[in-house]
């Protein structure tokens, strides 16, 4: 039977659900002891995890990268074979190499910071330019001026990343007191105890003599040198080996992990100097006599090769050496329900805590070329072609020994018929003494190496599958240049390049970015007082009272933007559509300001890799109200065509003084046929005359009676003569011009 459901029941409305009691809070947290437990257990899980999945592979890595093969070599290692290894591994990671540097040293940089967007237009524009200055501060003095060696920091970040699939860089704010030195001469009293009685002042040098060249007259003067130390604070960065690294292996990145840790080994000297008590330190190791794990020692092999001082040797306690490690861990330490981030310091390999406070970020940054999803650790170059060189290396082995033994040969004796001394002589004049004929001969063996040629090239061409790496981005052969056209050269090199730019998309996404990010927020935290440096070519004063830390970061390398010539020539398009716009609609058009038009020279002037434009450009953002004024003008003028000089012609008064030429001309022309026309007339009565005189000179000579025929055949050759001769003159005087064809035919 169907329950009968209560329709004023389920139209009741629903009484609000109890809340659920807040969570006490536990204000004892936890005690020194139960920290202690808890990040030994972190840490010594997550060294486990790097011990057992990733210390292995990297290890390998760097053995293949280093030319060994210690997995093939191990077994198949045998006398007088080719023991030769193709470097596959460091050939493709050193082809990327430069390609990668360029992108991220270049003018412009791959990252930049953006404002935090507002509604106020003017306080926008004030927020743009502080990101771009910080921007230019970070790029030109903090990684180039304060870290002169941030080339090597990225190459050898980039250089781990593709051998050993992560690669580390550590950033911090670096305290030092420094002495500083300074010269005052000529002060009086006054000044020198006002000067002296300053803080951390020590007079170093002091003289005093009478000045008699003073106005009042002569007076006491003093010279005085002194030492004073001062703090000094600037942000640091370096690459860590990543070896020195630990993270746990529920970790998927840097801010998504219960633990990250950096370790190195450091004295007890050391430890002393950081402000560290030596008798919290002598329980602190599991195994004193500890050694580096194998993946230091495949980096460094000559390092595990050290000679070891003998045991009864005295030895300076303080230079004995401990682990240091620096960790961070996310625990509920205080008891109020929230889990920290907090910065652990420890020593020894029972990870004995001499130090916790809580921070608010990793100060490290990391680099990884192919991530895996949800994974901290992903795949190298070296992942994707240490089989390849295996394989080929093998493959050139057996190429190498079969060409040993085509070229010499084993030799077959028989037994007791022959000197052994002298088959083994390798003299090649060497006489070997043998019983009867054919006791020695050559055991001839074909070369077969050819036919692994063919294999050569083919894991050639799977290791360009994989990694994008070819001829074509290294630069083609000269002879395939000659036979393929430029759009198919251009294609080849931007599919070879598209790889490339993945890896430099990865790599300013994740490190770039969390690197950036942290430098701002040091230099707004740490930094006290206002820095003037040079940008640009011009003095700015960087004050991190007025910067906002909480500033995005985005990356300026999009993918697909081409070769750097093909995009100097996209921007050259750009360019000169720009100077159409500016010269047709004026320089204050909606469509193209000034500004813009200064964003793309220095865009093409970048890059070239010039990072300094202003020495070849104006920014218009910098001119007054006056210049702009001026270039407006002068802009108007250009289009104009009224610039300074003679004025423009006009239109009508030309278009009249060509039509008057034309007619001067015209009539030259006439005065040159009717010219040639008498000129003819002339010779043609001048020939008529001739032929008459000649007949009467005949008649007179011969005195006889002339043949009526002969007489008519020369009066009609003189007429034929005359006929041609006009003709010519007439061909002369016809026009050459389509203008006036119409009055010759009629004359």
């Amino acid at each position: 039977m169907k329950d009968v459901i209560d329709t004023a029941e389920l139209l009741k409305p629903e009484e609000p659900a109890a809340k659920k009691p807040a969570a006490k809070k536990d204000e004892r947290g936890l005690s020194s002891a139960e920290f202690q437990t808890l990040v030994t257990e972190l840490a010594s899980d997550a060294q486990s995890y790097i011990d057992e999945s990733i210390r292995a592979d990297r290890t390998r890595a760097t053995e293949y990268w280093k030319g060994r093969l210690p997995d093939v070599d191990q077994d198949a290692a045998q006398e007088d074979r080719s023991t030769a290894v193709l470097s596959e591994v460091r050939d493709t990671v050193l082809g990327m190499m430069p390609d990668m540097l360029r992108i991220f040293l270049s003018a412009d940089g791959v990252v930049s910071y953006t404002p935090v967007p507002v509604e106020d237009v003017s306080l926008f524009k004030s927020r743009q330019d502080q990101a771009k200055q910080a921007t230019d501060y970070v790029q030109n003095i903090v990684l180039q001026q304060d870290n002169p060696d941030s080339f090597i920091t990225l190459h050898d970040a980039f250089q781990d990343a593709m051998v050993r699939k992560t690669g580390f860089i550590k950033y911090w704010w670096q305290k030092s007191r420094k002495p500083e030195f300074t010269t005052y001469t000529g002060l009086d009293e006054d000044t020198v105890l006002a000067i002296v009685g300053e803080d951390d002042v020590e007079v170093v040098s002091k003289r005093s003599y009478i000045d008699k060249s003073a106005v009042l007259g002569p007076a006491v003067c003093y010279d005085l040198r002194i030492k004073q130390i001062r703090d000094h604070g600037r942000i640091r960065v370096q690459a860590v080996p990543c070896e020195n690294i630990i993270v746990s292996r529920k970790g998927r990145s840097i801010e998504h992990t219960p633990l990250f840790g950096y370790h190195e080994e450091k004295t007890l000297s050391d430890f002393t100097e950081m402000g560290f008590d030596a008798a919290d330190l002598t329980d602190c190791d599991n195994d004193p006599d500890d050694t580096e794990s194998i993946e230091a020692e495949a980096r460094k092999p000559t390092d595990s090769a050290s000679v070891t001082p003998d045991p009864e040797t005295p030895q300076d306690s303080t230079s004995r050496k401990i682990k240091y490690s620096e960790i961070y861990v996310k625990a509920d330490k205080d008891g109020d329900g929230i889990a920290e981030l907090i910065r652990v310091v420890c020593a020894g390999t029972k990870y004995k805590v001499l130090e916790a406070e809580p921070t608010d970020e990793v100060q490290f940054a990391a680099f990884c070329p192919y991530p895996e999803a949800h994974e901290f650790f992903g795949q190298s170059v070296a992942d994707l072609t240490m089989d390849i060189q295996r394989i080929k290396s093998r493959v050139m082995r057996d190429i190498l020994d079969s060409l040993a033994q085509s070229v010499k040969p084993q030799t077959a004796v028989v037994e007791g018929k022959v000197n052994l001394d002298d088959v083994l002589n390798p003299d090649t004049s060497n006489i070997i003494r043998q019983q009867a004929p054919g006791m020695v001969q050559p055991l001839v063996t074909p070369f077969v190496g050819r036919e692994g040629l063919p294999i050569l090239d083919l894991l050639t061409n799977i290791r360009e599958a994989r990694t994008g790496m070819s001829d074509a981005s290294q630069g083609l052969d000269p002879k395939v240049l000659q036979s393929t056209d430029k759009d198919a050269v251009q294609a080849t090199f931007t599919k070879a390049m598209s790889r490339i730019e993945m890896v430099a998309r990865i790599f300013a996404e994740t490190g770039m970015k969390r690197l950036f990010r942290g430098i701002l927020k040091l230099i707004v935290k740490h930094q006290d007082k206002a820095r003037t440096v040079e940008l640009r070519g011009k003095w700015v004063t960087i004050d991190p009272a007025v910067l906002d830390g909480g500033m995005g970061v985005v990356v300026n390398l999009p993918l697909g933007r081409g070769s750097p010539q093909e995009q100097l020539a996209s921007l050259m398009q750009i360019l000169a559509k720009q100077e159409q716009i500016i010269q047709t609609l004026g320089p204050d058009n909606p469509l193209c300001s000034l500004e813009q038009y200064y964003y793309t020279l220095s865009k093409i002037l970048e890059l070239m890799s010039w990072r300094n434009t202003a020495n070849f450009f104006t920014d218009p953002s910098t001119m007054s109200e006056e210049q702009k004024q001026q270039v407006a003008q002068g802009m108007a003028a250009a289009k104009q065509g009224q610039q300074t000089g003679p004025a423009a012609p006009d239109p009508a008064i030309e278009q009249a003084k060509i039509a008057s030429n034309e007619r001067v001309k015209m009539a030259e022309l006439q005065f040159k046929r009717e010219e040639l026309a008498t000129k003819t007339q002339i010779e043609m009565s001048r020939i008529q005359s001739d032929a008459n005189m000649r007949l009467v000179e005949i008649q007179a000579t011969h005195q006889t009676t002339i043949d009526a025929e002969n007489i008519r055949a020369t009066v009609k050759a003189n007429s034929d003569q005359i006929a041609a001769t006009t003709k010519i003159i007439v061909e002369k005087l016809k026009p050459r011009g389509g203008a006036d064809k119409g009055t010759g035919e009629n004359e």
